[in-house]
């Protein structure tokens, strides 16, 4: 009898904590209080010499012994050459003063590796530089160059290296817990990765104030390599697949925490190459507020400057008639069960079998109910199949729990009326939980609430708020200025969108939030596909409100392309566009399509094949299970929610939507009163010209329009050993007369130190060679010129060419003459049309002369004029000249004989 009334009371108490709430039981654990090498408070270890600092690691290994420990660094620690696994844990204070430790490298295998494995909550880091590299084997998870995981505070620290792993992987941190502050903090080096990584943090659950980073992250195009070690019922039906790189940021892979006034300026991503890539945080849910990126941003799948893809935050409201009133009624069953317990330590009765089908019911029952109740760890609601098989199972359940009641109330007719009537009472509870249950299907459906437009300041949760992208981004789709997409992840598929919507949910109600806030991009967006925007790439829910793009958009192959957004479900409100945009179908000023635009301002050049708008290019529709503001009693209507639009077209009208503009909806404006329309940013009012550097720094230049640019204003690029630079764009454009932005990008190609003609000489070898510096191996142009400068009275053209060279400088040209040429002058014509003479040398058949920059043409002139010249004498010139040389000779020789007779005196006859 005693047992028996021992396994009902006992029954009775299980019955009771099956039906009851969830109490979560805390423990903790008793301390040791024989704690080996413990600090004692206040102590302070000051490091002078590396075998301090590795006595120091190593007695880490135990938690306790920095607790309340300080310690500083008095000097730089050199840890080359040294095999070291990391600090295991930290609590106390560490203060580098700024020294630095390098020659840091950790290579073993393992998971959460850094200079500092785990940074507890109550732990302090400041004042550190670390060099090195931390690139793990193995599980590779939570690599960070100053900690593994930090629940601490890590502040004013810098890392320059290298960092690599798979998951959870940051310059600064691997994780930052929920708990952890990293303030004031700057990464520099290599960070790669296959899932959440970061140039400061990998996974950010807690907060990231004014940061920087100047890493590369994840620029390179290695691919992940599948081991069957990685592969698991995890990894397949998860998001972060072992054959995707998902979530890359240049501040933080992904973050549910906050980041604020954090800079990232190293680029991010690789073209063609990863999913939610952006330039500060790859995926975010929590808020980011006036986070700045200047770098390049590559990925496959939503791309953003600011944010790759921003998830909704999610709440879920139980309606009344399900959930609440099966936690009345199960809250009534255990009332009577605990009123029974007094009842049934008087009673007997051989209740054993039918107690045990009791309890075994019971728990099956609560196990099916588990199914129906919220998680707060699963934001979705559980499949049409899943909630019929758990209404299924606890309608049998709860029948068979019914069954063993009556079967005890049978055993128990001797027992008290009381006791009785409590069992009838809790029966007639099940009966009633059991038709609640039963008629769920009937309840199931609920609505999903976009409550974004309601947002208010001290709503934190689910924004990015007054941020700025001036670096250039680049995806095939769902790529933004700001942020790629708002949307879902889907977890089994990153290449396809998760659409919001169906019927799969019981009776509850749930409301998202996804807020981007008085954000602005200046930065090109270029994309392939489909949803593109100067702001948003696709919005399938959310606000974008008071945001500005003045970037070019250029996808020209892409459908749904906007301004502000390219396709949009939710609200767009108080935005502007001052953009080059360039789409396929489904082209806007302000969003491709969209339905809820209001009081937005648009100054665009757009080009498009159809269904195209200078703010809308054509209106969308709304999802039918998801539920707007609208849908209330606030008196919107569908037309409504496109108004207040103004718009100005530079060059012909392209119409407000589809080609067709509303008055006071979407309707155009002249340049005056568009120019005057209140609250307008000044922007609308001047042209700006931008040079763009290949570090994403940008050099501005503002005029009026129509104002021509002067070439002084023209920056001057950056030299780089082995390169040749250009303004891309600006030798082409008219430079006189400007009426629009427009930017001019820095671009370096490999110099080439000479460059030839296409045109070949009878020797099959090029006509003009040029030796300098240029880039690119576009060809010399050559044009025969058929006359030259004006000729002296004995000069004589031979031969010339106008010459066009490729992008650089050149000093010297080789031309080989058509015809060998002796006794030649080169003459060179300089940029203001003179032509000056220059001397030249022979090497084999080539000219070689120098020229200056400048100069367009060159010929060779000869003389006419003749010369006289010695030459030797033969034939019956030279014989008339001897007989010349004789007659002279008889004749001096006569004259000679007449003089010596003449002086001889005359002989007497008489003698």
């Amino acid at each position: 009898m005693r047992n028996l009334i021992k396994r009902i009371s006992a029954l009775l108490l299980c019955l009771l904590l099956v039906l009851s709430l969830p109490v979560t039981a805390l423990a903790e654990e008793a301390k040791d209080t024989d704690e080996a090498a413990a600090a004692e408070e206040g102590t302070t270890l000051r490091i002078l010499r590396q075998k301090q600092f590795l006595d120091f690691a190593e007695n880490c290994r135990l938690d306790s012994y920095s607790r309340n420990l300080s310690v500083v660094l008095l000097t730089d620690i050199d840890l080359t050459g040294v095999d070291f696994a990391g600090i295991p844990i930290f609590c106390g204070n560490f203060d580098g003063n700024g020294h630095t430790v390098s020659g840091l490298s950790i290579t073993r295998d393992g998971s959460n590796m850094g200079l500092f494995r785990y940074v507890d909550a109550s732990a302090l880091i400041q004042n550190l530089t670390v060099s090195g590299e931390i690139i793990p084997d193995g599980s590779r998870s939570a690599v960070g160059g100053i900690a593994g995981h930090n629940a601490g505070k890590i502040q004013n620290c810098f890392f320059d290296g290298t960092v690599s792993g798979s998951d959870d992987v940051g310059g600064i941190a691997g994780i930052n817990a929920i708990t952890g502050i990293i303030d004031g903090c700057h990464s520099k080096g290599v960070i790669t990765g296959d899932h959440r990584v970061g140039g400061v943090v990998g996974n950010n659950l807690g907060v990231i104030r004014s940061c920087n980073n100047r890493s590369g992250v994840n620029t390179t195009a290695e691919e992940n390599q599948i081991k069957l070690s990685d592969i698991s019922l995890e990894t397949i039906t998860g998001s972060e697949s072992v054959s995707t790189v998902t979530d890359i940021g240049g501040i933080a892979g992904t973050s549910s925490g906050v980041i604020r006034q954090s800079k990232n300026r190293g680029n991010v991503g690789y073209q063609h190459m990863g999913y939610n890539v952006g330039g500060i945080a790859g995926t975010q849910t929590g808020y980011l507020y006036k986070c700045e990126n200047f770098a390049q941003v590559y990925g496959r799948k939503e791309v953003g400057g600011i944010v790759g893809q921003m998830e909704p935050t999610t709440f879920i409201e139980y309606t009344e008639d399900t959930m609440q009133i099966l936690q009345s009624q199960l809250g009534t069953v255990s009332n009577l069960t605990g009123q029974a317990f007094s009842t049934i330590q008087d009673g007997n009765s051989d209740m054993g079998v039918q107690v045990d089908d009791l309890y075994n019911s019971l728990v099956d029952a609560k196990d099916a109910l588990d199914t129906l109740l919220p998680n707060g760890d699963d934001p979705y609601p559980p499949d049409r199949d899943t909630i019929d098989a758990a209404i299924n199972n606890a309608n049998s359940s709860l029948a068979a729990a019914g069954s063993s009641l009556y079967a005890i109330m049978d055993s128990v007719n001797d027992t008290a009326d009381s006791l009785s009537r409590i069992m009838r009472s809790i029966a007639g509870q099940i009966s009633a939980m059991s038709a609640t249950v039963g008629n769920a299907p009937q309840n199931l459906g609920g609505t999903i609430e976009d409550i974004s437009d309601r947002d208010t300041a001290e709503i934190l949760s689910g924004k990015v708020e007054k941020c700025t992208n001036s670096g250039a981004v680049l995806g095939d789709l769902n790529a933004g200025g700001v942020v790629g997409a708002i949307a879902y992840e889907n977890r089994l598929d990153p290449e396809n969108d998760l659409q919001i919507g169906g019927d799969n949910s019981m009776n509850f109600d749930t409301q998202l939030r996804a807020v981007i806030l008085g954000c602005e991009n200046s930065g090109s967006v270029t994309a392939k596909r489909q949803n593109v925007g100067g702001i948003v790439g696709w919005m399938a829910l959310g606000l974008t409100k008071n945001c500005l793009s003045t970037g070019s958009i250029d996808a020209e192959d892409a459908d749904y392309v906007g301004g502000v957004v390219g396709k949009s479900s939710g609200y767009v409100r108080q935005c502007s566009a001052k953009s080059d945009i360039t789409g396929n179908a489904y082209v806007g000023g302000i969003v491709g399509e969209g339905l809820t635009v209001t009081d937005c301002r648009s100054m665009v050049q757009l080009t498009g094949s159809e269904r195209t708008g200078a703010v809308l290019g054509m209106r969308g529709e709304r999802s039918g299970f998801l539920k707007s503001e609208s849908d209330d009693d606030s008196g919107e209507t569908d037309e409504e929610t496109v108004t207040g639009n103004y718009y100005f077209t530079v060059g012909s009208d392209i119409g407000a939507i589809d080609g067709v503009s509303y008055a006071d909806t979407a309707q155009p404006l002249s340049h005056d009163d568009f120019v005057a329309l209140e609250g307008l940013d000044p922007i609308f009012k001047v042209i700006s010209v931008r040079f763009v550097y290949d570090d994403g720094m940008m050099h501005t230049v503002t005029l009026t329009p129509g104002e021509a640019l002067s070439p002084d204003s023209i920056p001057k690029l950056p030299e780089k050993a082995g390169y040749v630079g250009r303004w891309d764009g600006l030798a082409d454009a008219d430079l006189s007369d400007i009426r629009f932005d427009v930017s001019f990008p820095a671009v370096y190609t490999a110099e080439l130190e000479t460059v030839q003609s296409e045109a070949l000489g009878e020797s099959k070898l090029p006509t003009l060679l040029a030796q300098g510096h240029f880039s690119g191996d576009t060809p010399i142009q050559l044009t025969q010129m058929t006359k030259g400068p004006a000729p002296g009275v004995h000069d004589k053209f031979l031969e010339g060419y106008a010459f066009t060279l490729p992008t650089g400088t050149a000093d010297t040209l080789r031309y080989l003459p058509e015809t060998e040429q002796k006794n030649v002058r080169v003459m060179v014509k300089g940029a203001d049309g003179s032509w000056r003479e220059v001397s030249h040398t022979q090497d084999g058949s080539y000219l070689v002369f120098a020229i200056e920059d400048g100069d367009e043409s060159f010929c060779l002139i000869g003389s006419m004029k003749k010369s006289i010249s010695w030459l030797p004498i033969t034939g019956a010139s030279g014989a008339a000249l001897v007989v010349l040389l004789v007659v002279i000779l008889l004749i001096h020789r006569r004259r000679k004989k007449k003089a010596v007779k003449s002086e001889t005196p005359a002989v007497n006859e008489t003698t």
